[in-house]
């Protein structure tokens, strides 16, 4: 009994020892095979891309998508710019992926959305070289999807320098010019009122403005929400006491000298005896015929439109009424409306060198437009010009009209100018698209 009993043990010890053995021989081989399962589900594109997808869009970082996607800068924007934008677009909102067309089999083309709008995509590449080898799935490249349609005007003076991001705008970004009828009674050098607006669009984000004076100093500039325009801030200067009793008395003057009631001498009082304009009063035959006398309501005279040019230049607008009884005694109502430019020579008082009938503080402007033909064609035309000069464009051109976008695809052209360049409507700063008949039949409007 005892040996059977030994016998018994022994049998189940080299049992148990050939199951053991038999258990390692298999872990041994399940390994290298588990790895190989976990290694080809790791390779398989649906996995890679899920892992390139976490890794660059579940939690975006912009300027790492913008660098990855070699998209070129800008003159003006650049990878700061997309990361604002996208980051004012997206904010915390979920990104989904899905897999594109493509013609390829080693290539895999992955859309991303915010919602319904495709914002970026990236590509895969790689495959199997053989029914051997895993799949070597990885990213080939990064696309962004986004438009730049952000504008900017800006107000400047034509000695200011406007700067979009730090770079500086030449007179070709210029739209608008602003002058007065005043430019033409100022010596050179002098100006009055001047105003030039320029135009940049192309911007993803609102840009950093900057205008710069001859100085090199900064001008303040404010944004109108309302126009989107960058305006510069009033300058318009206040009459003093002293200027506008400068004003009255030489209208008062001129009037009296017209009259016949003062001298070439007293006239000198008001007026500088070395301008044109005093020998051109003097010289004058007086126009009024003979009377019983004539009064000027000084209480009703009007001053206004002053405008200071320089140090020793100003003008300003009088307007006064000189009533003069004739022999029979009836009254004759003479107005007087001028505009009186007043000069100091050498710290001496301010005399009268010049003055006019016209409104000289009347604007005259001139807007920018660009005829997008074969070429770009930009002018600068008069705003209320009733016929500018046009490309010459064929016996099929209906016009030149601007191009309006709804947002939802449908574009609307209006004809602005005749083919002869004729205007239709009010002159602003445009881009004219040429249209032509076989357009118009086209698209089934022939009769319009």
């Amino acid at each position: 009994m005892k040996r059977s009993r030994k016998g018994i043990i022994l049998f189940f010890c080299i049992y148990a020892a050939l199951v053991g053995l038999i258990l390692f021989g298999l872990f041994q081989m399940m390994t290298p095979l588990g790895q190989k399962l976990t290694a080809y589900e790791a390779a398989q594109l649906e996995n890679k891309s899920a892992q390139v997808f976490e890794e660059l869009f579940a939690r975006p970082d912009w300027k790492k998508i913008y660098e990855l996607s070699g998209t070129a800068d800008t003159p003006y924007e650049g990878v700061e710019a997309y990361a604002a934008h996208m980051e004012a677009k997206v904010g915390d909102g979920v990104l989904t992926y899905q897999q594109a067309y493509t013609e390829s089999s080693e290539v895999r083309k992955y859309d991303i959305f915010f919602g319904n709008e495709r914002i970026a995509a990236f590509t895969m590449t790689g495959g199997a070289g053989s029914s051997q080898e895993l799949p070597r799935w990885t990213l080939d490249g990064v696309e962004l999807f986004f438009e730049r349609t952000v504008s900017v005007t800006v107000e400047k003076k034509p000695e200011h320098t406007v700067y979009i991001n730090g770079v500086a705008l030449d007179d070709s970004f210029t739209i608008r010019t602003v002058a007065t009828r005043a430019e033409r009674y100022l010596p050179e050098g002098v100006h009055g009122y001047r105003l030039e607006q320029q135009y940049i669009d192309g911007l993803l984000v609102q840009p950093e403005v900057l205008v710069l004076d001859e100085k090199g100093e900064a001008v303040p500039v404010t944004h109108d929400p309302q126009t989107g325009i960058y305006t510069l801030p009033s300058q318009k200067a206040e009459i003093t006491e002293a200027e506008r009793e400068l004003a009255k008395n030489a209208a008062i003057a001129d009037a009296t000298f017209s009259m016949g009631g003062l001298t070439a001498a007293g006239l000198r009082q008001c007026f500088d005896a070395e301008a044109q304009v005093y020998a051109d009063i003097v010289n004058n035959p007086i126009f009024v015929q003979k009377n019983n006398g004539f009064s000027v309501d000084e209480k009703a005279i009007e001053v206004s439109q002053y405008c200071r040019y320089s140090d020793d230049l100003f003008s300003a607008n009088v307007k006064l009424t000189v009533k003069v009884t004739r022999k029979d005694h009836t009254v004759k109502v003479y107005p007087l409306d001028k505009t009186y430019f007043f000069t100091r020579s050498d710290g001496e008082q301010y005399l009268v060198s010049d003055y006019t009938n016209q409104p000289v503080q009347e604007t005259v402007e001139q807007v920018r437009l660009t005829f997008a033909a074969d070429e770009r064609i930009c002018v600068m035309v008069d705003s209320d010009a009733e016929m500018v000069s046009v490309p010459e464009m064929g016996e099929q051109l209906v016009g030149w009209a601007t191009k309006t976008d709804d947002g939802s695809g449908t574009i609307t052209m209006t004809v602005r100018l005749m083919p002869d360049g004729t205007v239709l409507g009010e002159l602003e700063p445009m881009t004219l698209y040429p249209v032509y008949r076989t357009m118009l039949e086209d698209s089934g409007e022939a009769q319009k």
